[in-house]
C-alpha cells in the first residue's frame, strides 16, 4: 500500500526497483503510525537524500496520500522532543505525503 501511494500521489516510479523495508530485530509492524516513517524512508532512499537526524516522524498514510491522525499524538510528539528531536513530522503539521516529503527532504 505504501509503495502504491508513493507512486500515485508522490510521483515515485518504484515499479522497476526492488524495495525492502526492514524493522529492527525483524519485528512485525502492526502500528499504523509507522506508515509515514516507512514511506519517508523509502522516498529518502529513492532520492538518495538523508532525512536530517533531528527529525522524528509518525502518522498513518491513507490511500489518497493523506496523513491521518493517530492515537496519542501529543504524547508521541512530547516523547520525541524529550529524546532530542527538534522537529516532528506528524498529522498535526502535515496534510499529505507530498508535503511530508518536502518537509523531510526539501
Amino acid at each position: 500500500m505504501i509503495l502504491a501511494v508513493l507512486e500515485r500521489r508522490a510521483g515515485f516510479l518504484l515499479g522497476t526497483h526492488d524495495v525492502y523495508a526492514s524493522v529492527a530485530g525483524g519485528l512485525r509492524v502492526g502500528e499504523p503510525a509507522a506508515d509515514l516513517g516507512i514511506a519517508l524512508a523509502i522516498a529518502s532512499s529513492f532520492r538518495n537524500a538523508a532525512i536530517p537526524s533531528q527529525i522524528a516522524v509518525f502518522g498513518e498514510l491513507g490511500l489518497s496520500g493523506e496523513v491521518r491522525a493517530v492515537g496519542g499524538a501529543e504524547r508521541r510528539e512530547a516523547e520525541a522532543r524529550k529524546l532530542g528531536y527538534s522537529h516532528v513530522i506528524s498529522p498535526a503539521n502535515t496534510g499529505d505525503i507530498v508535503a511530508a516529503i518536502q518537509t523531510a527532504l526539501g
